[in-house]
């Protein structure tokens, strides 16, 4: 396609009206057609070869990105059940870390969590240190909810978790959980 030929398809574009980036687009479209209808379906070729190449090579990235974010979301989904002490543990840790981080108001729920996983440690007999390990969560977390808009609901479905766990414990852990309810009623 020529200059005049090309001015004159801008003219009649822009009076129907396109804009410069519809007319730039249709001008390239209209320019390969040219070379096409002149014989130089080459140049149109290697244009369609490069497109789908790049087709490919972006498909080719995606899929394997959007598969492990889909297994990724899929293990944080599973990770919000388990206690303290599996696998996914540390998964779940990593999540209520990142919600809180984003929405401060997540701590509450985070706190409640860690208190009702200390009771179901200690009803299942778990490890004293792990029982130990997610009282000292909860408690930080207590503590670091106790400087925002307190929930007295929040505090005493903890504390009533806590109580819970505390009449069936084994000493040592009894000891713990008492000092800890011991610190919630200042709050």
């Amino acid at each position: 396609m020529n200059g005049k030929q090309k001015s004159t398809l801008r003219h009649e574009l822009r009076s129907v009206g396109a804009t410069d980036t519809e007319i730039g687009g249709l001008l390239e479209i209209a320019n390969n057609l040219g070379r096409l209808k002149n014989g130089s379906a080459h140049a149109l070729r290697q244009w369609c070869t490069w497109r789908y190449t790049t087709l490919k090579a972006l498909f080719l990235f995606v899929t394997p990105s959007l598969s492990g974010l889909a297994v990724g979301m899929t293990l944080i989904v599973l990770a919000q059940s388990v206690l303290p002490g599996n696998t996914l543990y540390p998964l779940q840790e990593m999540a209520d870390t990142v919600s809180i981080d984003v929405d401060h108001s997540r701590r509450g729920a985070v706190m409640m969590k860690r208190a009702e996983q200390v009771r179901q440690l200690v009803s299942e007999h778990a490890q004293p240190n792990l029982v130990l390990a997610t009282l000292a969560n909860y408690r930080t977390e207590a503590s670091a909810y106790k400087h925002t808009a307190s929930n007295y609901a929040a505090f005493e479905y903890c504390k009533r978790n806590l109580q819970e766990a505390a009449a069936i414990a084994p000493p040592p852990e009894r000891r713990a959980i008492a000092t800890t309810l011991a610190s919630l009623n200042d709050i």
